[in-house]
């Protein structure tokens, strides 16, 4: 989870206030611990990390 801090700290740096940032986070982490990997997109990632 500390890709969600460094974001936290990106935005902030970029002057997105504190709580709007956190709320983006709150946002992300939420997002992504309710939506499951497809097979489709997994291959996109593959690819994408080939590349």
């Amino acid at each position: 989870m500390d890709y969600l801090y460094s974001l936290y700290d990106a935005l902030v740096s970029s002057n997105v206030p504190g709580e709007k940032a956190r709320a983006v986070v709150d946002s992300m982490e939420r997002d992504m611990g309710t939506t499951p990997a497809t097979k489709a997109g997994l291959q996109v990632l593959r690819q994408d990390v080939e590349n």
